[in-house]
């Protein structure tokens, strides 16, 4: 009896390990990425692209600019376009390549490339917003200055992403979106709008968003080389080994502590946010009393939510009741401050429900209009078409008509303008045909009578006017 529970025990152990033995190399042949990595390649393609000189610092700087002017001007795409052709991905993967090869030359190299771009675009970008008429705080301007945990996670993963695609032998297709991704010269610019207007606390957010992004993208770099097992270029000892990675561990904790700071106090704010609005609707809303807006004011002395109401007023006792129940809310560190705006409820409602009708109204006229410019565009899309056919609808035309006419040498289509005497200018179409000129007149004025009616049956248009000769 033993012996068979040790036989079906052994029997489990080969079934689970075979299992386990498929199931790995399956997941292995997905997720590999070792195969088709090209070492050589890739260090020769990022090399190239450090040196800051010449095409470069013109492409840089132009970058730089366009960076700056989507940010003055809020242009989410002009801000795209700066960071497609942004030269700064390169100097940055050949900082995260030189540690992972223990090239020294190169990391030099890359460093010191790397600072050169940083300065030039940081300068472009302060000149600008110094001489810009606008140089006013805008959306995209602030979305780059509390980086959070987040963007750490952001700039990890594009790096990854920028290093594998470069790493592989057949022509990348998602650098582009790296690009966008990795977000490297936005922060930057953001930093020389904080210098150029004094804003100090836009160039210390958004120069961390960049180094962020930057040490990032290396690290990524740096981790998957290893991974590749690219060959060093000198031996490394073990002692080596260690310093190496402390300086990672170091560098990595300076930049992601204050980061996750950050993105706790972001989380907080948001729960806050969300709380003291649940707290609104519950405690506040009702048929005769409506908040109408609120302000959080956050002081080094006093933390209270200012709500602007309408309806029925609040006495105190209402107060200090409603500022007992923000415990129950988990926001207790806060107070209330009521300001009652001299508006019954339901006048104000009145007022807000005929704005909503207006706007509607409004937006159910654009869409009409929307809807009519598009049917005009339809009909002069059909006119255009009717009138001038693509050009393989001519070619097949003609190859049909040199099929059923042996007789015609050429044959061109287009659309002739012709002013009448009430000087209104027509369009015709007209098509010209050539005709072999051995070919005698009557057979001539057959084979247009034909063609003339073969074409009118072929375009559907009976307008056309056939010229042979």
């Amino acid at each position: 009896m033993s012996e068979n529970i040790r036989k079906i025990k052994r029997a489990f152990r080969l079934y689970f390990k075979y299992s386990y033995s498929i199931i790995f190399d399956v997941i292995n042949n997905w997720f590999s990425i070792k195969e088709g990595t090209d070492v050589e390649g890739t260090i020769s393609t990022i090399k190239k692209g450090i040196p800051l000189r010449g095409t470069n610092i013109w492409i840089l700087i132009c970058s730089a600019m366009l960076a700056s002017i989507g940010l003055d001007t809020n242009s989410t795409a002009v801000i795209i376009g700066a960071m497609l052709i942004s030269p700064l991905m390169s100097p940055i993967l050949g900082v995260g390549l030189s540690i992972g090869i223990t090239d020294k030359e190169l990391l030099q190299f890359s460093l010191k490339n790397f600072i050169a771009a940083f300065i030039i675009s940081l300068l472009t970008s302060t000149i600008y917003f110094i001489l810009t008429p606008l140089g006013q705080i805008t959306n995209e301007l602030t979305a780059r200055t509390t980086p959070t945990l987040l963007d750490v996670g952001v700039a990890l993963f594009g790096g990854l992403a920028g290093i594998v695609a470069n790493s592989r032998k057949e022509v990348p297709t998602v650098i582009p979106g790296v690009a966008i991704a990795t977000a490297l010269m936005p922060p930057l610019c953001t930093a020389g709008f904080g210098l150029a207007t004094g804003h100090y606390s836009y160039f210390f957010g958004a120069f961390y968003l960049f180094f962020i992004n930057a040490v990032f993208i290396s690290l990524a770099t740096y981790f998957l080389v290893r991974y590749l097992k690219f060959p060093h270029t000198r031996y490394i000892d073990k002692l080596t080994k260690i310093k190496i990675r402390r300086l990672i561990y170091y560098l990595t904790a300076i930049v992601i502590i204050p980061s996750t700071i950050i993105f706790y106090n972001v989380v907080s704010d948001a729960r806050i946010t969300r709380n003291f609005q649940i707290f609104i609707n519950e405690n506040i809303n009702n048929d005769i009393t409506s908040v109408v807006d609120w302000q959080k004011i956050e002081t080094d002395s006093t933390k209270l939510f200012k709500l602007f109401i309408v309806g029925e007023p609040v006495d105190s006792s209402k107060i200090s009741f409603l500022n007992r129940r923000l415990l129950d809310y988990g926001i207790s560190d806060y107070g209330i401050k009521l300001v009652q705006m001299n508006l019954q409820k339901d006048y104000f409602d009145e007022k807000i429900s005929n704005i909503s009708v207006s706007v509607a109204r409004q937006l159910d006229m654009s869409k009409e209009k929307i809807g009519y410019q598009d049917n005009v565009i339809d009909s002069l899309k059909k006119l255009v078409d009717f009138y001038q056919p693509d050009s393989n609808t001519i070619i097949n035309i003609f190859k049909e008509a040199s099929v059923l006419f042996p007789q015609i040498n050429s044959f061109s289509y287009g659309v002739i303008q012709e002013k009448n005497k009430d000087s209104l200018i027509i369009q015709i179409p007209t098509a010209i045909v050539e005709i072999n000129s051995k070919t005698n007149q009557r057979i001539k004025r057959e084979i247009s009578e034909k063609l003339k009616d073969f074409l009118k049956l072929r375009l559907k248009n009976e307008s056309i006017k056939l010229l042979v000769y």
